[in-house]
């Protein structure tokens, strides 16, 4: 078995990858906002709430809970671009996080 890997030690391998990549990619995003002046405590609470809500959700803690529909938007446009390199430069992009902010509020308009 020496240099084989388990189907256990494959699986725990990309749990850990895909873990410190996320934690990696709100980390990045968390300082990126701070670097554009947001305050460190106020970027670190807007990741840690849409964490948990995201959380609660998917695990059934919040059962009647679900994502808004500017959420929703926002998630299915950001998919097929955010893990590429050069992602931070694109999603904060003042027009970027502008051109956000009016789809989801024109979205959400009556």
């Amino acid at each position: 078995m020496h240099g084989r890997a388990t189907r256990h030690s494959r699986t725990g391998a990309f749990r850990d990858g895909w873990r410190d990549v996320r934690a990696g990619a709100h980390r990045e995003a968390t300082d990126e906002a701070v670097r554009r002046g947001v305050p460190r405590q106020a970027a670190i609470d807007f990741i840690i709430g849409h964490l948990n809500i995201e959380l609660a959700i998917a695990f059934g803690i919040f059962p009647e809970g679900r994502f808004s529909d500017g959420a929703l938007q926002a998630i299915d446009k950001a998919k097929p671009v955010i893990f590429r390199d050069g992602w931070l430069a694109r999603v904060f992009a003042p027009e970027a996080v502008l051109k956000s902010v009016k789809d989801i509020c024109e979205a959400l308009a009556p």
